[in-house]
C-alpha cells in the first residue's frame, strides 16, 4: 500500500482507525515485507499529524516488537515518544482494551492520559437510538456527511427547532477530526449574517462532540435540483446574488468557505437562501488553521476550481466565487460543468478543459 493511499484513508477513517488495521495485518504478511509497510505507515502518520515520518517509523517498529495490541507499551519505550505519539498510543491502547474489557474493567486498568485523567466516560444514546445531548431532544435524522451526521431537534428550555450537528463517535476519537469540527463551530458561532446559517453553541456532552444551529425548514439546492433539473435564470441569479452576500461576508473576514456547491445551499421560506456547512472552511492568513497538506485537493469535485484541484494553498475568494459560478452553471443548465465516470476525470477536465459553454 503507497503512503498516499494511507493519507487518505487517515483523512477518511481516522488515524487510530488506520493504524490499528495496519499493524494487525502485519501477521499475514511475509516477514520481509513487514518493514516497509510499517514505514510506509510511519511516513503517513508524520505527515498527517505534522509530526517527523522518521521518529513515527522507529515508534512503530517499537510498538510492533512490544506486542501493544495484546498489553501495555513499556514504560521505557513511553518515555521516548513524541507528545502527539504518547497521546495517540493512550488512545489506541484504550480502543483495544475495549474490545476485551466490559466497560467497569476498561475504565479501570486503561492507562491514564496526559494528566493524569482517565479516559472519558462512553457515549450515551437515547431509547430512540439518538445521542443524548443534554438541554435537547432529538427527534429525527436529516443528512449525514463526511465531518458529522446532523439531527432536527427541539431545545427544551424555548421549544425552537435547532440542527445539531454531531461528530461521529468513530471520528471523535480522532484528534484532527475533532480539531477540524471545533474549528468549524467557532466559525459560524462568530458569523452572523442573513445569509449564513446561524451557529448558537457548541461543546462535548455525553462523549459526543456537538454544534447546535439554526434549523431551516426547507430543501437544499441539491434536493431541489433532484427533483426538477434545472431552475429559471431569475430564481437561479435570486440563489446566486444571496450565496454571494454569505460569501462576501466571510471573505471580508479573511474566511473561505473551500466547498460551496448544491448541496450546501439550504432554501428557506419565502426564497430565503442560507449557505451551510463550514467543515471545509479556512482563514486565508493564518497557517495555524492548515489541518491539510500541499498537493491535497479539498471540496467536492464537480465544483472545485482549478487551484483547489491542483491541492495549492496559497488561494483567495476567488476560489468561492468559481465554486458558486459552477453552483450557478449547474442550476440554470441541469449538468455539472464537468462530468465524468470517476472524480479523477473530473479533476482532469477541471485542469485542462476551459469552461464549458452554458448555452
Amino acid at each position: 500500500m503507497r503512503t498516499l493511499d494511507l493519507e487518505q484513508r487517515i483523512e477518511a477513517e481516522g488515524i487510530e482507525v488506520v493504524v490499528r488495521d495496519v499493524l494487525s495485518s502485519l501477521e499475514r504478511l511475509p516477514t520481509t515485507e513487514r518493514g516497509a509497510r510499517l514505514a510506509e505507515l510511519g511516513v503517513a502518520c508524520g505527515i498527517c499529524l505534522g509530526a517527523d515520518p522518521q521518529a513515527w517509523e522507529s515508534w512503530l517498529t517499537e510498538l510492533k516488537d512490544s506486542g501493544v495490541l495484546g498489553g501495555r507499551m513499556p514504560a521505557e519505550n513511553s518515555n521516548r515518544l513524541l507528545p502527539a505519539q504518547s497521546s495517540f498510543l493512550a488512545d489506541l491502547l484504550r480502543g483495544a482494551m475495549a474490545e476485551e474489557n466490559d466497560d467497569a474493567t476498561r475504565a479501570r486498568n486503561a492507562p491514564p492520559r496526559e494528566g493524569g485523567r482517565r479516559p472519558e466516560e462512553k457515549t450515551r444514546i437515547t431509547d430512540h437510538g439518538f445521542p443524548e445531548i443534554p438541554g435537547y431532544e432529538i427527534v429525527s435524522l436529516i443528512g449525514k456527511g463526511g465531518m458529522g451526521e446532523v439531527y432536527r431537534a427541539v431545545k427544551k428550555s424555548s421549544q425552537v427547532d435547532i440542527a445539531l450537528k454531531i461528530l461521529p463517535e468513530k471520528l471523535s476519537r480522532d484528534r484532527q477530526f475533532v480539531k477540524r469540527f471545533l474549528r468549524e463551530a467557532n466559525i459560524i458561532v462568530g458569523l452572523d449574517h442573513p445569509n449564513i446559517v446561524r451557529g448558537y453553541e457548541a461543546g462535548k456532552a455525553n462523549g459526543h462532540y456537538y454544534i447546535a444551529m439554526e434549523y431551516v425548514a426547507g430543501n437544499s439546492l441539491a434536493e431541489l435540483l433532484h427533483m426538477v433539473r434545472q431552475l429559471p435564470e431569475t430564481y437561479a441569479l435570486c440563489i446566486a446574488v444571496q450565496v454571494g452576500e454569505a460569501l462576501e461576508h466571510a471573505s471580508r473576514r479573511d474566511l473561505l468557505h473551500r466547498d460551496v456547491k448544491p448541496g450546501n445551499i439550504l432554501l428557506g421560506p419565502g426564497d430565503h437562501v442560507l449557505l451551510a456547512d463550514f467543515g471545509l472552511a479556512r482563514f486565508v492568513s493564518s497557517d495555524s488553521t492548515r489541518l491539510t497538506q500541499p498537493g491535497m485537493a479539498i471540496g467536492t469535485v464537480s465544483y472545485l476550481s482549478p487551484e483547489q484541484a491542483r491541492g495549492e494553498q496559497d488561494i483567495d475568494t476567488r476560489t468561492d466565487v468559481y465554486s458558486l459560478g459552477a453552483t450557478l452553471f449547474h442550476t440554470v443548465v441541469g449538468l455539472r460543468p464537468f462530468r465524468g465516470k470517476t472524480p479523477m476525470e473530473i479533476l482532469h477536465k477541471v485542469l485542462t478543459e476551459p469552461p464549458p459553454d452554458a448555452r
